[in-house]
């Protein structure tokens, strides 16, 4: 998939593929928006695997990357997300694929609230 992602969708070997199934962490602005719609971040310099290019979307990429404010770099991430459900970029689907204690003997089991679980605690008794 990495490899896919990377080579983006006009590649040869990408032919009849109309979306990937991918997971994908948020880790920050960078990553999780502008690596994904900045039109100068398309493969293999970026993750727009579909090659979005519409200037609205580089220019919350330039004003996210520009804004040291937390708060006010929060308004423009808000802003691009906001824009990216309007024009419908992504099709999210989620699908829930958490672990699950199933013994009473399993302790230390906390179920996440995002999608990193920590299994460190897990113990058997």
């Amino acid at each position: 998939m990495v490899q896919s992602r990377l080579k983006g969708s006009r590649d040869q070997s990408q032919r009849g593929l109309h979306g990937l199934n991918y997971s994908w962490v948020w880790v920050d602005p960078d990553f999780g928006f502008i690596t994904a719609l900045d039109s100068r971040k398309t493969a293999p310099r970026g993750n727009t695997w579909g090659y979005v290019e519409q200037p609205e979307f580089d220019a919350f990429s330039d004003s996210i990357r520009a804004e040291f404010d937390p708060a006010k770099q929060d308004q423009v991430v808000a802003e691009m997300h906001t824009r990216m459900v309007d024009e419908c970029v992504w099709l999210r689907v989620v699908h829930d694929m958490d672990p699950r204690a199933m013994s009473l003997r399993v302790k230390g089991f906390m179920q996440a609230q995002n999608w990193i679980q920590d299994l460190t605690p897990v113990r058997m008794d």
